[in-house]
């Protein structure tokens, strides 16, 4: 058969439509099997062997023969976005021989160039698809040789400038470019760390020359600029503490008073019943103006003892619970006008023993 083999590029590609069977290819072949068809479904990676279909079993070819081309029909139609590959695929081989003083046909030479100018737009085709060498670029000796392939590598030149080889994926590479900001950020906070050290650096107060002597205390002072020396009274001033010195009464110690010792009467308020706080002392008076109850001390403490003093004219007093006397028997107040003196000691939380000394002149 005569066929016009033009300049083209035997491959055609379609992203097909819902349950689209026709698709047209534009170059020339000469029977139905010199086509190949790839059928990869919307979305998944190419797969030269999984996605080849098969003639007559999944697709029909019209237009073998002839120059303009024809059409693959698939035999179910495909699926939106299914990417449907077209190529020419002859067979590289040379089917005929001519005799020697035997028949020249045209026929027979025209398919035998066809096929061959076929052949080399099929490889043409396939050179376009691979990497490239730029013309400008210098030759390497033997070439460049590619490492097999390994999924999801990217590619590299290796060393020598002459080899093509596996780098490394992009979630390797996306790792190293999460460390390389992580490791920028670090070296940031560490730069702005080493500034601030320096700042707080120029800062420091300064301490003081020690000239007096060892007990004393250094601080920094109010004003947060310098170290000061403070003495221990000071200290203890400071704190709110007691000076600690040979004149001061201690509560963890045993102490020798060489001067008397005494303490301000709080006078009680006159009421029906007379309350009293034993936290604001430990000697009391009162002036009875009429009879009265003496109620329960409010803050007691065990061991606290004292006296009130009780003026009166012929007053009675009774007294609350927590009030405790000799053989529990209630003393009665003197009569007259008198001082009567009420002496008590804290025994615990309830417990009041008292004793009562009448007419005190």
């Amino acid at each position: 058969m005569a066929l016009l083999v033009n300049d083209i590029t035997p491959r055609v590609q379609y992203t097909a439509t819902s349950s689209q069977t026709t698709f047209a290819y534009t170059f020339a072949i000469f029977e139905d099997a010199d086509l190949k068809v790839y059928k990869t479904a919307s979305g998944a990676t190419p797969d030269d062997t999984a996605d080849l279909l098969t003639l007559t079993t999944h697709y029909t070819v019209t237009g073998a023969g002839g120059t303009s081309g024809g059409n693959v029909v698939l035999v179910t139609g495909a699926t939106t976005n299914d990417v449907i590959t077209i190529e020419r695929d002859i067979a590289v081989k040379r089917t005929t021989d001519y005799q020697n003083l035997g028949d020249l046909l045209s026929t027979s030479l025209n398919d035998d160039l066809d096929k061959v100018v076929m052949m080399i737009q099929q490889n043409e085709a396939s050179l376009e698809d691979r990497i490239p060498l730029l013309a400008r670029a210098t030759q390497q000796a033997g070439g460049i040789l590619i490492e097999d392939p390994v999924a999801n590598k990217s590619l590299l030149y290796g060393p020598s400038g002459n080899t093509i080889i596996n780098g490394p994926t992009a979630t390797e590479i996306s790792g190293a470019n999460a460390s390389a900001i992580a490791a920028a950020a670090s070296a940031s906070a560490a730069s702005t760390s080493e500034s601030n050290a320096a700042a707080s650096a120029a800062t420091i107060p300064t301490y003081p020359t020690l000239t007096d002597n060892a007990l004393n205390q250094v601080r920094l002072n109010a004003a947060e600029t310098a170290m000061e020396f403070r003495t221990p009274a000071q200290t203890l001033a400071d704190i709110g503490a007691q000076a600690a010195d040979v004149n001061t009464a201690k509560t963890d110690e045993i102490q020798s008073f060489t001067a008397g010792q005494s303490g301000a009467f709080v006078a009680l308020t006159d009421a029906a019943t007379i309350a009293m706080d034993m936290s604001l002392g430990n000697l009391f008076n009162v002036t009875l103006a009429a009879n009265r109850t003496l109620g329960n001390p409010t803050n007691m403490v065990a061991g606290q003892y004292g006296s009130i003093v009780i003026t009166h004219t012929s007053r009675s007093l009774a007294f609350a619970s927590y009030w405790d006397f000799d053989s529990g028997d209630i003393p009665l107040l003197s009569t007259g006008t008198v001082v009567d003196r009420l002496d008590f000691l804290v025994v615990s939380a309830t417990s009041i023993h008292a004793s009562l000394a009448l007419d005190v002149k």
